[in-house]
């Protein structure tokens, strides 16, 4: 294939060899190690700990312009949905009043996945 673009969101070893083997004009990745040398348009990560989505409008950015200064995050509840966060803290003796605190053990890395235990002390906190 040809292509005119390649936008590296992903930025692994790999995918930036994929990028530099396309050949195509314009290429497009995150500006780490060695891998940079993959792009012709290596993007140095700002803020490290911003948003996720912040860092992938930065790489458009030598293509497009990008207003960074709106960005926000959508969360869209229907009406179905706040019934049922409603009555399941009801339920639970929640009141809207209450400081209310959700931690999530999840990640899709394995590797970045916390040890149950301390989860736990974080919420006996």
């Amino acid at each position: 294939e040809n292509y005119d673009c390649i936008v590296d969101f992903f930025g692994s070893a790999k995918t930036a060899l994929l990028s530099l083997v396309s050949k195509a004009p314009k290429r497009l990745g995150f500006k780490l190690r060695l891998r940079r040398f993959a792009y012709n348009y290596p993007c140095k990560i700002k803020d490290s700990k911003a948003y996720s989505a912040l860092h992938k409008l930065e790489l458009l950015s030598p293509l497009f312009k990008i207003n960074k200064n709106d960005l926000k995050i959508d969360f869209p509840l229907s009406k179905k949905d706040k019934i049922f966060a409603k009555k399941f803290l009801t339920d639970l003796n929640i009141k809207e009043e209450d400081f209310l605190v959700s931690l999530s053990p999840v990640s899709r890395q394995a590797y970045k996945v916390w040890p149950a235990k301390r989860f736990a002390k974080v919420a006996d906190w």
